[in-house]
């Protein structure tokens, strides 16, 4: 059990990179994102690029190719 938004963002993202469904890692990949920013601080300042490009990545997946280039 995560014990808050630094933990379960770490958390998530790992878990999205053993998704085989897109949808899935899709949702696991926006709420490592949603963990990151709702902690705000310098814990994940160099962790949000990563974050951003896995997001990326699961909107080509799912087929959301204007979300995928930031439309």
């Amino acid at each position: 059990m995560t014990q808050n938004n630094y933990e379960a963002c770490i958390a998530a993202h790992y878990v999205a990179r053993f998704q085989d469904d897109p949808q899935d890692r899709f949702a696991w990949n926006k709420l490592a994102l949603d963990k990151a920013q709702a902690l705000g601080d310098a814990r994940v300042q160099d962790f949000l690029p990563s974050l951003y490009l896995n997001m990326g990545k699961s909107y080509e997946l799912i087929g959301n190719l204007a979300e995928a280039i930031g439309n």
